[in-house]
């Protein structure tokens, strides 16, 4: 046994620690039980199971960025690490050389909610508006116990204490991350000129039951998120719908999420735990507004909208068929809820810096008359400016300005895959463009889609994207109109 494995199984406080897997859009953690005599990691279950079945798993990952053991006293070697000792109530910390511990401001969040509205179908929360208050602060203990974290992507995991020997027949069941601020069975409610920050929660809005203290998710109507700046949570920092059966297929009418705004906000170094989640993350709903949002420094995707991978979309997939889910649920033969969305004037820049499966606006699934428009998406290692995975359809990308690396564009369209129906029309990309590309098997249009060196040789339109994308220029305080272009 070598030097670094012999370690690992004697160090002080193993029982406590976690083996954490980054793949290429998932990041699982799976906690450690003991050694076992004969020198063998046990881990705990089901997590440990769980994380090995199903896509980009821990032990088959589609792209690794990473392979750690976390969480011991005994790995305390450098400035500003951590250790929680939850047993002796304890809190280790190693600050940098030279530091007055006395002068910090240290806090151990311990709660996992910091507020929650909600009603019930027949008698919704509603008319309220929080205005100017900040959330700091939160917690979520369920990752340390035997179901660990068996993520599925930007907040849905296995959340259920069993195992599952079939992966597809967890699908249906998959749980949200709850969020600190909760919203449910309810409408009219307003959120404005405020923060939320050093939180591992975000704003929970008509998300699951499971993700919900009142138990009562969903049936959400005309919930706004504006003027805000979310920085440094833990996942998702705005997580608007759910993805179990009710959410996408309600069977109450009053279940449906409907006719929410994200508006103006900021969101900056977001995700920082759970680091396949993102700024914002739109499920099932109708009618949704993401507009004029600042977006930066992200670990995976910018803005994601819709779930479900074209599985649960009318007829359903052969793609699902073939991987045998409709053994455990229907083939729906009506559409989901997914429609009318807008994703439009929204600047997302710095992403994909984790992870490699993404986009800066990514989509799945199957949701009519939704445009995606007037968005400046930049900065990316290897992310396209728009990602259109699985099950797509009926989007229409118009009037935007890309600067990315290696694509400006992702349809993931394949044999057995629904993805298609798409339109990109009067799009400025600093990638050249494939004439090529511009009419597909997949029932795809491309129009005026032309390539950008420099500022000055961009549209008046387009330069105008550029200088409008984001927070408002009247609400720029400090910062100049020009602060887009310097960007360029």
């Amino acid at each position: 046994m070598n030097e670094q494995a012999e370690f690992l199984l004697t160090m002080e406080g193993l029982e406590q620690a976690e083996i954490h897997g980054l793949g290429s859009f998932t990041t699982r953690f799976s906690p450690i039980s003991h050694a076992s005599d004969n020198k063998t990691l046990v881990m705990k279950q089901p997590a440990w199971n769980n994380n090995g079945i199903g896509y980009d798993t821990i032990s088959r990952p589609d792209v690794s960025h990473g392979f750690f053991v976390e969480n011991a006293l005994a790995l305390l070697d450098e400035a500003n690490e951590w250790y929680l000792n939850t047993t002796s109530e304890t809190v280790y910390y190693k600050p940098p050389n030279g530091t007055d511990i006395r002068s910090m401001y240290l806090v151990l969040g311990k709660l996992e909610q910091l507020l929650v509205v909600g009603g019930t179908y027949d008698k919704p929360a509603h008319d309220i508006t929080f205005r100017g208050f900040n959330y700091m602060h939160s917690t979520w203990n369920l990752p340390s116990s035997d179901v660990g974290y068996v993520d599925q992507q930007t907040g849905g995991f296995m959340g259920l204490n069993e195992s599952y020997s079939v992966f597809e027949s967890s699908r249906p069941y998959w749980w949200q991350v709850p969020g600190a601020i909760q919203v449910s069975a309810a409408r009219d409610i307003t959120f404005q000129n405020g923060s939320l920050a050093a939180s591992m929660g975000g704003f929970g809005i008509g998300n699951d039951p499971n993700a919900h203290v009142t138990e009562v998710g969903l049936g959400t109507t005309r919930i706004e998120i504006s003027g805000m700046y979310l920085h440094q949570t833990g996942t998702n920092a705005i997580t608007m719908g759910g993805i179990q059966e009710d959410a996408h297929h309600p069977s109450d009418p009053r279940m449906l999420n409907s006719d929410s705004r994200i508006t103006e906000n900021i969101f900056a170094d977001v995700a920082l735990t759970y680091n396949s989640g993102v700024a914002v993350f739109v499920s099932y709903t109708a009618g949704t507004q993401i507009t004029h949002n600042d977006v930066s420094n992200v670990p995976y995707s910018g803005i994601c909208y819709g779930y479900g991978w074209g599985s649960n979309d009318a007829g359903g997939s052969p793609e699902y068929l073939r991987r045998g889910l409709y053994n455990y649920q229907p083939i729906y033969d009506t559409p989901t809820v997914m429609r009318d969305g807008i994703i439009s004037g929204n600047l997302v820049n710095n992403f994909g810096l984790t992870h490699s499966d993404l986009g800066g606006i990514y989509t799945l699934s199957a949701s009519p008359n939704t445009t995606i428009s007037d968005n400046w998406v930049f900065g990316s290692p290897n992310g396209a400016a728009i990602y259109n995975d699985e099950g797509s359809r009926f989007y229409y990308a118009n009037n935007s300005v890309f600067n990315t690396t290696a694509f400006w564009v992702t349809r993931n369209e394949r044999t057995n895959y629904t993805t298609g129906n798409l339109t990109y029309a009067n799009i400025a990309s600093t990638v050249p463009f494939d004439p090529a590309l511009a009419t597909n098997e997949w029932g795809d249009r491309l129009i005026n889609i032309t390539q950008w060196t420099s500022f000055e040789n961009l549209t008046q339109a387009h330069k105008d994207v550029v200088f409008d994308a984001g927070i408002p220029v009247g609400q720029r305080a400090g910062r100049p109109v020009s602060v887009n272009q310097e960007r360029l």
